[in-house]
């Protein structure tokens, strides 16, 4: 595959010429690094129940993930077609992907430069008020804290015509839920100076280091499991559509106003759906204010030319055409409630 680089407001966007038009690359990461704790939160208190997992899109390997600051976005996710079995939704995980540093090598190579390392920072005021669970700084080396809100409609059909490929394609309907929480966001690990990574960092940065040393190879960002507890439950019926919004300096439905890690958050894309189906093979739910961000807005099929004038941007749509071979990743849970004993 075929990338053309260029530079966003502190992360390198990708293009994909036949792909997701725009994602930044990460690398594989760890089992126990997708799955950390510290990233995942947990159910209620005195909520039970008997889990099954429906659908399943997350992956251990995570090679790549969709910006938010870099690109416009302000909501990202999927149409998925469940598994037989139960259909009352517990809780479900999505899987993010953050390339916000803690802190930077004591002593930096010659010639090369640091990213942002938040360690110390002043952190801005809490998005709707609040005291701040980062406190006046970013101290907490596990992470920081954002909040993320899940959002899930029912799962429709619609006529796009004004795409690259017109037909009718899988659409967001009325929407069944939404939680948001507040969620700790584990850093990405330090830059390496091993000579290995900083030969990746040069290919895919030019000076800026990025890159940090896993026991299987230099990588970017780091993946997290973060799950949205549904306390009471949510019946649904064979299939809906997903997606997970944030706000950050620029974007989003309340743009908060000041840099911060959050700038440096996407959500995980992965290669393909182990339980479940993909109830919309190719595509992917968007909203960005960038038209060259949805596959369908370019006039060719390679997805590298002109775009087509008037595509619809800046709403949560299906972007149908340019994702072949990327899954938005998430987990759906459902379960049979246990009341708490009392």
């Amino acid at each position: 595959m075929i990338f053309a680089r260029r530079t966003g407001r502190r992360l390198l966007a990708i293009t994909a010429a036949a792909a997701a038009p725009l994602l930044l690359v990460t690398a594989m990461a760890s089992a126990a690094q997708a799955s950390s704790p510290a990233a995942t939160a947990s159910s209620p208190r005195g909520l039970g129940s008997i889990g099954q997992v429906i659908y399943d899109s997350t992956s251990p390997n995570v090679t790549a993930s969709q910006g938010f600051q870099c690109c416009g976005t302000s909501e990202f996710g999927d149409a998925v077609r469940f598994a037989p079995g139960l259909r009352f939704l517990t809780r479900v995980t999505v899987e993010m992907d953050d390339w916000a540093l803690y802190s930077n090598p004591l002593v930096l190579p010659a010639g090369y430069i640091a990213q942002t390392a938040w360690k110390g920072k002043a952190t801005g005021a809490w998005p709707g008020g609040g005291t701040n669970p980062n406190g006046k700084t970013y101290s907490n080396p596990r992470g920081y804290y954002w909040p993320l809100t899940l959002h899930l409609y029912v799962l429709s059909t619609s006529q796009l015509s004004d795409v690259t490929t017109p037909g009718t394609y899988p659409a967001a309907g009325t929407q069944i839920a939404s939680v948001t929480q507040n969620v700790l966001i584990p850093w990405q690990p330090t830059p390496s100076t091993s000579s290995q990574c900083l030969t990746i960092d040069q290919q895919e940065f030019g000076s800026n280091l990025q890159a940090w040393k896993s026991p299987s190879g230099c990588e970017f960002g780091v993946p997290a499991d973060i799950t949205f507890a549904l306390p009471h439950g949510v019946s649904v019926s064979n299939g809906l559509v997903w997606g997970v919004s944030f706000d950050t300096d620029t974007w989003g439905s309340s743009p908060v106003g000041y840099d911060g890690p959050f700038d440096g958050l996407n959500v995980a894309v992965t290669k393909a759906v182990s339980v479940g189906k993909d109830a919309n093979p190719g595509g992917a739910f968007l909203d960005s204010t960038e038209a060259d961000e949805y596959g369908s807005c370019y006039a060719d099929a390679n997805y590298t030319g002109s775009l087509i004038t008037g595509c619809p941007t800046d709403s949560f749509r299906n972007d149908p055409n340019g994702w072949t071979g990327y899954v938005p990743a998430a987990r759906f849970t459902s379960g049979i409630p246990i009341p708490p004993f009392t």
